[in-house]
């Protein structure tokens, strides 16, 4: 039998996707390399196709729809081909190590054969592994195109709520394929509604204090707080707090909120932040591509819903 092993020897990794394919239709795959910061930033050369595995198995649930993680890989597939562009052209974040990605949330996570099974457990790699191969092997070689480009920023993240995010409402750039659309009607199972965090007033203004000085958190009473705007998606764009304009980013960020689209309650000397999605909220919706899959939608539908106006085909 025809196994992939990858192309380092040391790092013990295992991928058998080779196993899914019939003779005729043996996968073909490009190597990448990925900086291991677990292990004194080793560069670990690879197939791209045996990392895409690694991701998958590390960026969202096995319980996952086929179809979701079939959206994941391609994804994730079309980043990692985004960074290698970049890195032989000499631009790379981590070209300096000599690696077109990193095994952390910098980039994408992944983790080896044997991280997985030290994670998962031997039963888990025996039941659920199969189904993430699967998932690589039936949308290998296929990545996310805009205008005939390679699609460069092909962000996801946990849940969207209703709406997910305009790139320049939370980044810097206003980027065509990751626009504000709906995603509520695809996430009736997220955990990521409606979720309190009640923090006293005494700690807010401590909090603000530690952050942007003592008058600031001096300056903020029940009255000063108060949500100015709103992005298209919904996340608080701006927020005066005291004597403070704050975005909504910055607002999560200091009450450890698992996102910026929130509503405030104040009273009887506290202030509850409700909170709806988490993450980011830019591009893809893992929780709206599992609720899409289990709608019926295929990972294009579902691709093609998160990012706007992109195209589903393989690398040129």
């Amino acid at each position: 039998l025809s196994c992939w092993m990858s192309t380092s020897e040391e790092d013990g990794s295992f991928w058998p996707l080779d196993l899914l394919a019939p003779k005729q239709n043996k996968i073909v795959s490009e190597n990448i390399k990925v900086l291991d910061t677990a292990h004194d930033n080793k560069v670990l050369e690879m197939p791209l196709e045996e990392y895409i595995v690694g991701v998958v198995s590390a960026e969202m649930p096995v319980s996952y729809e086929p179809e979701a993680l079939k959206a994941q890989a391609v994804a994730a597939r079309t980043y990692a081909s985004a960074r290698k562009q970049e890195f032989e052209a000499g631009k790379c974040s981590h070209y300096d190590e000599g690696a077109y990605v990193c095994n952390t949330t910098h980039c994408q996570v992944y983790r080896t054969e044997e991280g997985l099974r030290e994670v998962k457990g031997d039963e888990w790699m025996e039941k659920n592994f199969p189904k993430i191969l699967s998932a690589v092997y039936e949308t290998a070689g296929e990545v996310l195109y805009y205008d005939g480009s390679l699609v460069e920023q092909p962000l996801f993240f946990s849940s969207g709520g209703e709406r997910t995010e305009n790139s320049e409402d939370v980044f810097v750039s206003a980027v065509p394929y990751l626009r504000s659309v709906e995603s509520g009607a695809y996430e009736e199972e997220s955990p990521h509604k409606d979720v309190e965090v009640t923090v006293t007033m005494e700690d807010v203004k401590s909090k603000v204090s530690a952050a942007y000085g003592a008058e600031a958190g001096q300056s903020v009473t029940a009255e000063t707080i108060q949500v100015v705007s709103r992005t298209d998606g919904g996340a608080v764009a701006e927020m005066k707090m005291g004597n403070l304009e704050l975005t909504g980013r910055q607002v999560r960020s200091l009450f450890g909120l698992a996102s910026a689209d929130f509503e405030v309650n104040i009273g009887n000397g506290e202030v509850t932040f409700v909170t709806s999605g988490s993450g980011h909220r830019v591009g893809l919706s893992q929780y709206g591509a599992n609720g899409m899959a289990k709608q019926g939608k295929t990972y294009r539908e579902i691709l093609e819903h998160y990012y706007s106006g992109v195209e589903v085909k393989k690398q040129k």
